[in-house]
């Protein structure tokens, strides 16, 4: 992303990593919300970037199914299901065989599995219903070419479909039938076909019938390997290399660093390992942190130089308010040198948190109050949060004036509210 002078569709890949809470009262919530809002901007601005369903995979090496895709799918199956329950069988038909499609695209957990399974019933059944009983016949077979095994529930089928499904069982046995000698590297990996378990590695699974199944391998500490497999009459040889897990473990170092500003070096480093890893050009670090009443949030860029970009704001919880920050933000990104910090708030470093002891120490800050303009996206307002209200501003300043606590008045602040921003102008010493 740094460097790149037009965000065209050739745009760097970016990845963007889970936000860093820098202390307890931060909310993890608003964290999630803010790298959503930041995902949007970073391809708004032409930015391909790494879906979290792959990072997810990168991290803990599981199969991921885009959580879009399948929930996608499921209303689908949903409608299907629906249309068949109140005889509305062409429109069931076309539901359930879209459903079918959707769910073979994805198909990498067991829960994919189940669904398709109940999608391949639903739909046998509804051409049973329509009198079609060869695409009945064909739907059944899937399903038993997948799952052997399956029962259909007699309470949700009649027993008309029911004895059509133990008719599609006697021909599924009669089917041609191979088998899959399966090894991989490491060995002694879990073997699932079609979501039952089959053995560990190396393992012959036996009497498959002909056509396509779903194969997944998995050990600790490496990536899952699933796949569709063609199965052909007698034997196929599988052999299967399992790729180490790198970017949970680099994930990891990196939270265990980002405690200590005196880290900053290897933290790039861990950042520049991550990005080869992920095969992103950059990784984008978010850190969030909670002073008061008020969330700051820290984000910074590592690109496959080393060259850190960091930006800085303070946000709050609404919608509006932070997506207009995180915009700036990411438009800021490229020319923000490290060690500057671009301030796209217009508040002054004042009400940022001493970042010394917490997310890479990228810029010491030296606390102090000067003049501050804040300007709203919306003119103010009783119906506004209360940080945006003038008097909750004006109170703070003349609380900290009239304590003589920590800091000293110069003289009294001046409040100046103008139609879209109300400016506060306080001198005060420590």
């Amino acid at each position: 992303m740094a460097g790149d002078e037009t965000k065209t569709e050739s745009a760097v890949d970016v990845m963007v990593a889970d936000p860093i809470m820098l202390d307890g009262s931060a909310s993890p919530r608003l964290g999630l919300r803010l790298k959503q809002m930041l995902h949007v901007e970073l391809e708004r601005l032409g930015h391909r970037v790494l879906p979290d369903s792959k990072l997810e995979e990168l991290k803990t090496g599981a199969a991921v199914v885009d959580p879009r895709t399948l929930e996608n799918a499921r209303d689908i199956l949903e409608r299907g299901k629906e249309h068949y329950l109140e005889f509305e069988l062409e429109h069931a038909s076309t539901s359930l065989e879209q459903a079918v499609a959707e769910l073979e695209s994805i198909l990498k957990s067991l829960e994919v599995m189940s669904l398709l399974l109940e999608a391949l019933a639903y739909l046998g059944a509804t051409h049973l219903t329509l009198g079609d009983e060869e695409k009945a016949q064909a739907a059944f077979l899937e399903l038993l070419r997948r799952r052997p095994d399956h029962r259909l529930d007699a309470d949700t089928y009649g027993p008309r479909v029911l004895d059509a499904f133990e008719i599609a069982r006697s021909t599924a046995r009669q089917l041609s039938r191979g088998e899959i000698a399966i090894s991989s590297s490491p060995p002694l990996a879990t073997v699932t076909v079609n979501g039952q378990p089959s053995g560990e590695t190396p393992v012959t699974v036996e009497s498959l019938i002909v056509g396509d199944h779903t194969v997944m391998v998995e050990a600790p500490d490496h990536r899952v390997w699933v796949d569709e497999i063609s199965v052909t009459k007698g034997s196929k040889t599988l052999a299967v290399r399992l790729e180490p897990l790198r970017i949970g473990r680099l994930l990891e170092d990196l939270l265990a660093k980002s405690e200590e500003p005196k880290n900053k070096d290897e933290m790039i480093s861990i950042a520049r390992d991550m990005a080869q890893s992920a095969g992103v050009g950059s990784v984008i670090l978010m850190g969030l942190r909670q002073s008061e009443m008020t969330h700051y949030l820290i984000i910074v860029e590592i690109d496959g130089d080393g060259q850190a970009h960091t930006v800085w704001t303070a946000v709050d919880d609404d919608y509006l308010w932070a997506r207009e920050l995180i915009a700036r933000m990411a438009e800021s990104l490229p020319d923000a040198k490290d060690p500057h910090f671009v301030d796209t708030q217009g508040t002054s470093p004042s009400l940022l948190p001493d970042f010394n002891d917490s997310l890479l120490g990228f810029k010491r800050l030296t606390p102090r109050l000067t003049p501050t303009a804040i300007e709203p996206s919306e003119p103010l307002a009783p119906s506004a949060p209360l940080m945006r209200r003038w008097w909750f501003w004006a109170s703070i300043l003349l609380l900290a004036t009239g304590s003589g606590a920590t800091y000293q008045a110069v003289r009294p602040p001046t409040i100046i509210q103008e139609p879209d921003r109300l400016i506060i102008d306080a001198e005060l010493e420590r």
